[in-house]
C-alpha cells in the first residue's frame, strides 16, 4: 500500500481552525477543498482541462446510386415491365406510399413497391397517388416516339403521366375501367420527341380513381 502520511499531513495543513469553548483548545477541521487546492498547489497547480476542439462534422453518408435494374439501359421499341424499375430505393428510383410489397410478390426482394405476381409474370399494383417509380432509358436516335402502356383496373381508375429528365412528356393520362384487375387494355400518347443519349423516365401516379387506386400496370413503351 501507499504511504498515507503525505495525504495526511495535507489534510492538516490545510485544515480550517476552530476553537472548542469546553476544552479550551483549537483543532483543525477537515476541509476537502482547501486539501485538494493544497495537493493540487503542491504539484504545480490546477490542472487545466484540454481545450475544446468544439463539435465533430460527421460526414454525410455516401449517396445511393440508381442503376439500371437489368445492368443495362432499356431501349426504344423495347418492352418496358413495370416492375423492372432501377436500383436505388426508395426516394431515389422509386417512391411508394407504404413501407411493404401490397402486392405480396418476392420479385424485388424487400422493395416497397406493391407488385403482384400473375400467370406468366408480375404487375405493378395497389398503385396510389404521389408515387412514381423510374427507369433508365437509352435512345439510339433521336426522333419522335409513340409511348404506349398496358393498364388495368376494375372500376375506373385514376390519372397519371410520364416524365422524361423531370419534363412531363405525356400530359395526364386517365387508366380506364377494364372490368377486371387483370383485364389489360393499351393506352398511350403519340409522337413524343426524344432526344438522341442516355434519360431517365418517371412512371407517376396523379390522382386516384374510385376504388382509391390510379390501376395496375404490366408493360409500357417507346
Amino acid at each position: 500500500a501507499e504511504n498515507p502520511a503525505p495525504a495526511w499531513k495535507l489534510m492538516q495543513d490545510s485544515g480550517v481552525a476552530v476553537y472548542d469553548p469546553i476544552s479550551k483548545r483549537t483543532y483543525k477541521r477537515l476541509n476537502i477543498d482547501a486539501a485538494l487546492a493544497l495537493a493540487y498547489k503542491e504539484r504545480g497547480g490546477t490542472p487545466v482541462p484540454p481545450a475544446s476542439s468544439g463539435p465533430v462534422a460527421i460526414p454525410a453518408p455516401p449517396a445511393v446510386a440508381q442503376t439500371p435494374f437489368k445492368g443495362a439501359r432499356f431501349a426504344t421499341g423495347q418492352t418496358i415491365q413495370a416492375e423492372d424499375f432501377d436500383n436505388g430505393g426508395e426516394g431515389v428510383a422509386f417512391h411508394d406510399v407504404d413501407s411493404i410489397n401490397i402486392g405480396g410478390s418476392a420479385y424485388r426482394g424487400n422493395s416497397a413497391v406493391d407488385i403482384q405476381d400473375m400467370s406468366g409474370g408480375r404487375f405493378l399494383a395497389f398503385t396510389k397517388a404521389g408515387e412514381w417509380n423510374e427507369y433508365s432509358l437509352n435512345v439510339a436516335k433521336a426522333g419522335k416516339f409513340d409511348f404506349s402502356a398496358r393498364v388495368a383496373s376494375y372500376k375506373p381508375g385514376g390519372t397519371f403521366h410520364v416524365e422524361v429528365d423531370g419534363v412531363n412528356v405525356t400530359g395526364t393520362l386517365t387508366n380506364p375501367s377494364t372490368g377486371g384487375w387483370q383485364s389489360w387494355v393499351t393506352i398511350g400518347k403519340k409522337s413524343i420527341s426524344l432526344s438522341a443519349g442516355k434519360h431517365v423516365v418517371r412512371l407517376k401516379m396523379d390522382t386516384a380513381g374510385r376504388l382509391g387506386y390510379i390501376g395496375n400496370f404490366d408493360y409500357f413503351s417507346f
